[in-house]
């Protein structure tokens, strides 16, 4: 069975979308008090990486950035917020149709439900003292 990751066009089609997702999370006035208005260059790259290895694509995050562990640590005491994590979702899915990624519902459902579990995680991670989850693999998503 194809994997989401290819479905949506492998690791081109998530730079696009991370391309356009940071692009409007720098541009956007609730997401700048977390991403700021000048950004980091690597976040692109990192983020179309974790992406493609999270819906079944090439382990390239867990390889070159550090895995699950370095992801949950990007997002520790950032001051992440519900209103944040809400408009971050809200933001991302509506890169997916600028960046050209398919318009199909099983394909949308499963990207929506990512979203909303993993930026719960990045919420739940706003306390400093939480111990990081060590040892855990990437999540992978697939269609059910």
């Amino acid at each position: 069975m194809t994997t989401i990751a290819e479905f949506a066009g492998g690791p081109e089609a998530f730079r696009r979308l991370a391309e356009i997702q940071y692009s409007r999370c720098l541009s956007d006035p609730v997401l700048q008090e977390i991403f700021g208005t000048k950004g980091r260059p690597e976040h692109v790259e990192h983020l179309a990486a974790w992406l493609t290895e999270v819906f079944g694509g090439e382990a390239r995050y867990t390889l070159e950035y550090g895995g699950h562990v370095e992801m949950v640590r990007h997002h520790v005491g950032r001051g992440i917020e519900e209103r944040h994590r809400v408009r971050f979702v809200e933001v991302t899915l509506e890169a997916l149709d600028e960046a050209g990624l398919p318009d199909d519902e099983p394909f949308r459902s499963r990207f929506r439900e990512y979203l909303e579990w993993g930026s719960q995680i990045a919420l739940e991670y706003q306390d400093p003292d939480r111990p990081l989850p060590h040892g855990e693999p990437v999540p992978q998503w697939g269609w059910k």
